[in-house]
């Protein structure tokens, strides 16, 4: 039961299209997965809230109240996030203390469904050019996937049961950056076997997203400068720097996006011939920044960017009215909608959590840390840029491996200074 609840839980990082959506409320899969298995698991482990989660809870929910008071905020964009984090978070808190905060063994849970993911991903890929409909287009089974594809030269974006390609980087990167780490590292802390390796790495390329790009230009970054040998450095700068040129010239995904983010960003042009991708990105920019005025410290409380949006957002761009409207709840960037929401607070938070959870070379470094860390940590930053959702991909999942990890770092780091 235990092994099953493990793989039930760390399945929520792939189940973002098992949503039922509707203007008022989106249902996902795994509201259902937590509302079940949350009470066993206080059951099972004992009902022993994590302190500073929690307080910082309070914090927010302070906050988020006095900005109810002015109007910046209301009681349910407010209780929907403060609620999806709270029970979101305390699910797999609960799973890893169920655990014994064993974080390696559910991480290699993830590492086997990761597998599955890109197996699926390959189908899609294959079915795809066999004109099997069944087998590349999902959505007859996930209600809220889409398929993508570059008619004019025949090509599909691989995103296997995820909505989005940008969306299967999103929840593939630990696993790409440790398979990356694999093939180039004979001796790697975690074992993937070599077709897992190749498979993930292969069908991540196969997004031919921009965002899926970033994540191996930092990947190819930060395994390099772990290195710490000068020529290593520049290898890695040099082989990050071709990366993003080649995806420029070649993938027209990507040079359109790059060119619609210099033409709003640099040259100011927001008109209805703009990249719909960076006109949303610009769009969500223009919106945190005019209410990161307004309230610079606080933010304008949790769960108000839809607010905000509905004062700043540049409207009538596009004929079809919905476009403008894309990514109206969630600023399309987890940072974006920090900073909205949460001020220079929610920055600093980001910015100390970062920092104090980083684990880097040194003395005692150990190869398993750095890498567990360096994994999440580029999945963090992907979310950041891309994702605006506090709590899909299963998010709380990766910071609280992030956090422990660190702590089980300095736990060793002692024991060897006492010894």
């Amino acid at each position: 039961m235990k092994q099953i609840l493990n793989y039930l839980g760390v399945s929520v990082v792939f189940s973002a299209s098992l949503v039922i959506e509707s203007p008022f409320f989106d249902l996902y899969f795994y509201y259902l997965l937590i509302i079940v298995f949350l009470p066993l698991l206080f059951f099972w482990t004992g009902v022993q809230f994590p302190k500073q989660f929690l307080a910082l809870l309070f914090f927010f929910t302070v906050v988020g109240i006095f900005k109810i008071y002015f109007n910046d905020n209301s009681i349910g964009a407010l209780s929907k996030q403060l609620v999806g984090i709270f029970l979101v978070g305390l699910f797999f808190y609960y799973l890893l203390k169920l655990n014994e905060f064993d974080y390696l063994k559910l991480f290699n849970i993830y590492l086997n469904l990761a597998t599955l993911v890109a197996i699926i991903g390959i189908i899609q890929f294959v079915g795809f050019y066999m004109n099997a409909e069944k087998a590349y287009n999902l959505s007859w089974i996930f209600p809220s996937w889409r398929l993508y594809t570059y008619p004019s030269i025949n090509i599909i974006r691989i995103n296997s049961i995820l909505p989005e390609p940008s969306h299967y980087c999103i929840s593939m990167m630990p696993a790409f950056f440790t398979s990356v780490y694999g093939v180039i590292n004979k001796n790697t802390p975690i074992y993937i076997n070599k077709v897992a390796r190749w498979l993930i790495i292969s069908t991540f390329l196969m997004t031919f997203s921009t965002l899926g790009f970033v994540g191996i230009a930092l990947s190819i970054l930060l395994i390099t400068l772990k290195k710490v040998r000068p020529t290593y450095i520049v290898y890695g700068l040099t082989l990050a720097s071709v990366f993003i040129f080649m995806s420029y010239q070649y993938s027209e995904f990507t040079k359109s996006r790059l060119d619609g983010l210099y033409y709003t960003f640099v040259e100011g042009k927001v008109d209805g011939n703009t990249n719909i991708s960076a006109f949303v990105m610009y769009n969500s920019f223009n919106v945190t920044l005019q209410t990161f005025f307004e309230n610079p410290v606080f933010g304008s409380g949790l769960g108000s960017y839809p607010i905000s949006f509905e004062k700043y957002a540049i409207g009538g761009v596009y004929e079809i009215e919905e476009i403008n409207y894309f990514n109206s709840t969630d600023a399309n960037s987890l940072l974006l909608r920090t900073i909205a929401e949460c001020g220079l607070i929610g920055f600093s938070f980001i910015l100390y959590f970062l920092i104090r959870n980083f684990v880097s070379r040194g003395v005692y470094d150990d190869k398993l840390y750095w890498l567990i860390c360096n994994s999440i940590l580029t999945m963090i930053i992907l979310k950041l840029l891309r994702e605006g959702h506090y709590f899909v991909h299963g998010f709380p999942f990766f910071l609280w491996i992030f956090y422990i990890n660190k702590k089980k770092f300095l736990e060793r780091k002692n024991k060897e200074f006492e010894n």
